[in-house]
């Protein structure tokens, strides 16, 4: 099978990455044609868009998208015309995208995000009756700062032109974006940081003040754009039952499958995790960002504490080091390099993903799961499909409850656990491949 992956970039991190490079790369070892397109940004603006080859990766054959509409990552859209109707300059000509068409002659054409993507391919391969798939990762198309939390760091409860203009005001423009995902500064991120932020129009903070004025832009049009997108995708890939639920509530003529996802580092290595002596060793693993629950289990903590319960401790990986203070309780290590894993869960009993937005899915957890750990989570969380009821909480006023009874009860927390260790399917890239493998023939057939 030949297959077209397009996402963000092999020289990016984060999930949805780290799954289309992972599923690519297992895709070759079977045996199939694969090939990776993906944006990048530009010092210099080109003359025309355009598509060039680059240095591949695991078997897997890759071109950049030079040119094409912004990458907006978690910056927000400012202007909507920017991605409906660009330049001249900035699309793909006919004559290049046929070019590349004929070059690569896919029969599936999986997308991972609709950030970047170059429309006009989308319909030259849709013309030649490629199979066109797509994955929930985020809520990009659906929202354009990816994930329906506002600027108060809530879920937002609607979305229209005036809620939407609001969130994205102080959206940085085309420049800052184009330099942002420059691979050539991306290679200097850490230099470079401090001083693209200073480029950007506006600022944010975790609480930021409400612009007294804003322009109302038609944010109900870059939603119809998005959604005649998804809605000519022959299938699309829910990733979990979170992701397909609000999608359908959005474009409730979606049609799709719900096939959790994986990456190279799920992997079986079960150890039966026990609490002999009644202290716990909690363990957080994610951003300090608001919307990924850390001040919301930190919150938990001391509620527990205030009632006298403090037979635990608590470590937190993957954020700054200056994001949280540590004390006798609580200890930020920072963030950790790939293989640390292993150690991490390791030396925990309890793994807690406190989300407050409606994740998709979650690595962290199967994660876990791979090496035995328990978790916790939020029925806001996508991977919440493989945990008991037991480990799900709904509502943040009930993280301390189920804390509580898990912290108070170390039998109950053991048997949990053994139950996990014993039933827990972990849902190798092995396994994967083969049930995609199978979801492109059900979206194939369905063109028939």
């Amino acid at each position: 099978m030949r297959i077209l992956h397009y996402y963000l970039g092999p020289h990016r991190q984060g999930g949805l990455n780290r799954y289309a490079n992972d599923l690519a790369a297992a895709q070759v070892k079977s045996g199939d044609d694969v090939f990776a397109l993906y944006p990048v940004g530009k010092l210099l603006p080109p003359r025309r868009a355009k598509i060039k080859k680059s240095k591949p990766f695991s078997g897997v054959q890759c071109f950049e998208l030079y040119g094409g509409t912004p990458v907006p990552l978690f910056e927000g859209i400012r202007d909507v015309e920017e991605i409906i109707a660009p330049p001249e300059k900035e699309r793909l000509s006919a004559q290049a995208v046929r070019d590349f068409c004929d070059e690569i002659n896919v029969e599936v054409f999986h997308i991972h995000t609709l950030m970047g993507l170059p429309i006009e391919l989308f319909k030259e391969l849709k013309a030649r009756n490629v199979t066109i798939v797509f994955t929930t990762h985020d809520y990009f198309g659906l929202c354009p700062k990816v994930n329906f939390i506002d600027r108060q760091g809530k879920m937002c409860c609607a979305r229209n032109n005036g809620n939407c203009s609001l969130c994205n005001c102080d959206a940085p423009g085309r420049f800052f974006l184009e330099l942002r995902n420059s691979s050539f500064l991306m290679k200097l991120k850490p230099i470079v940081k401090f001083a693209l932020g200073s480029l950007r129009r506006g600022k944010t903070s975790a609480t930021p003040q409400l612009p007294e004025k804003f322009p109302i832009r038609d944010y109900e049009k870059l939603f119809r754009y998005y959604r005649d997108i998804l809605l000519a995708c022959d299938q699309i890939h829910f990733n979990s039952e979170n992701s397909k639920k609000r999608f359908l509530a959005e474009i409730p003529e979606l049609s799709g499958q719900v096939i959790p996802i994986s990456h190279a580092g799920i992997v079986d290595k079960k150890v039966l995790h026990q609490v002999e002596n009644g202290f716990f060793k909690l363990l957080f693993i994610g951003s300090a960002s608001p919307y990924k629950g850390l001040p919301t289990l930190l919150d938990a903590l001391k509620e527990l504490s205030a009632q006298g319960i403090d037979n635990w401790h608590l470590d937190v990986w993957g954020c700054d080091k200056k994001a949280l203070a540590s004390d006798e309780k609580i200890c930020c290590h920072g963030f950790f390099a790939p293989g640390e894993e292993e150690k991490i869960f390791a030396d925990a009993d309890l793994l807690i993903v406190p989300s407050i937005w409606e994740e998709t899915f979650g690595f962290v957890i199967p994660e876990a799961l791979g090496r035995g750990l328990p978790a916790v989570c939020s029925d806001l969380v996508g991977a919440k499909m493989l945990l008991p009821d037991e480990m799900i909480y709904h509502e943040t006023a009930n993280l301390p409850k189920i804390l509580e009874k898990l912290i108070k009860n170390p039998y109950f927390f053991n048997k949990i656990s053994n139950l996990l260790y014993q039933n827990a399917k972990i849902n190798t890239m092995l396994y994967h491949i083969d049930a995609i493998r199978v979801f492109y023939q059900f979206a194939k057939n369905q063109k028939i």
